[in-house]
């Protein structure tokens, strides 16, 4: 999904600075989605959708396989020496717009990342 990504925001110009910040988001949601979702079992997928608006914007939605969270989220925020727990604030603190749909039957978690070509 990275080197996919990477060759096509190239292609269109995208800054690297946006284009660094989309494939931290990109990974941080496929990494979740196989950490803490059935889509990390044997069998099983995560979905991508990539949907660019050329020299714009990028909006990008991972759809897990569901199943109860592996790892249930403590309340608040994480430890401080935690190797955990962050990765939905850096996607909140690097796009536009992010969210979570779905529920145990399995969800949605997307991200939009703006621009300004280049």
């Amino acid at each position: 999904m990275r080197s996919f990504l990477l060759q096509h925001l190239t292609s269109l110009h995208c800054p690297d600075g946006a284009l660094d910040d989309i494939l931290v988001c990109a990974s941080e949601l496929a990494t979740n989605a196989v950490l803490h979702s059935h889509s990390g079992n044997p069998g099983e997928h995560f979905d991508v959708e990539i949907a660019l608006r050329a020299g714009e914007s990028i909006y990008v939605a991972v759809r897990d396989s569901g199943g109860p969270w592996a790892r249930p989220r403590a309340a608040g925020t994480p430890d401080e020496d935690a190797e955990c727990g962050r990765g939905l604030q850096v996607v909140a603190a690097l796009s536009a717009d992010t969210g979570i749909t779905g529920d145990a039957s399995g969800r949605t978690a997307w991200f939009l990342s703006q621009w300004k070509p280049v």
